[in-house]
């Protein structure tokens, strides 16, 4: 019952990693002593409240990611990356900026019978960018809750789904210094994805979301023990 209070406290207070958008396998890892390094390439669209009423966003996302097994329960993962917006109106274009997350994995249970993991987490990214040719700064946050599972009964393969609910805050600094706020708080959408084992120390996956945004990932990861 205590790690179960801790995992609950530590996924609301602990400063931990992980990647906004990008979900993943939303267990914490199965093995232990292992630090998997993650090449990720994240295109993800969205709705967004603006001064100019309701826009679609893109943002795309380069990065690198590690992940970490505190306990048995938890999982803390960190990334570091580049990020840039832009509007299908091509009123906003911003350039390449860096960009990081944070957020917590908790383990809920297993149902060995079915071979299925169940977890929950989670997640933050922020993106402060600029679009030098039109002068307009801007600050993107967004946050996540997600609830999934991981199917465990195939030998080299992962596939993993579930439901997230994310809120997007911010705005857009005008060169006269006034700012507009932008925001989003929509309905919850659906994650799924697989990652495939290529090696004990290799394996590549994609990841798609749907609903409360339309996003599309592709991953590579690797092992060290």
């Amino acid at each position: 019952m205590k790690s179960w209070i801790m995992g609950a406290l530590l996924i609301v207070l602990v400063p931990s990693y992980s990647w906004a958008g990008f979900i993943g396998i939303p267990t914490p890892l199965e093995r232990e002593d292992w630090f998997p390094i993650l090449a990720l390439v994240d295109f993800n669209e969205r709705q967004i409240e603006d001064y100019s009423g309701t826009r679609s966003y893109d943002l795309t996302t380069y990065s690198l990611h590690g992940e970490a097994r505190i306990t048995d329960q938890i999982n803390l993962t960190g990334g570091l990356g580049f990020s840039s917006i832009s509007t299908e109106d091509g009123k906003l274009d911003s350039d390449p900026s860096i960009s990081y997350g944070f957020g917590a994995k908790l383990h809920l249970l297993d149902i060995e019978k079915y071979a299925i993991s169940f977890g929950t987490g989670f997640q933050f990214h922020n993106l402060d960018n600029e679009d030098e040719k039109r002068n307009l700064e801007i600050f993107y946050r967004e946050y996540q809750f997600f609830l999934g599972s991981t199917i465990f009964c195939f030998k080299n393969i992962r596939p993993y789904g579930g439901l997230v609910l994310s809120r997007v805050s911010g705005g857009i600094k005008n060169p006269d210094g006034s700012r507009n706020s932008i925001s989003e708080n929509r309905i919850p959408g659906l994650f799924v994805g697989t990652e495939v084992y290529l090696s004990p120390h290799l394996d590549l996956g994609i990841e798609t979301r749907v609903i409360s945004e339309t996003a599309l990932s592709f991953f590579l990861n690797y092992y060290i023990r």
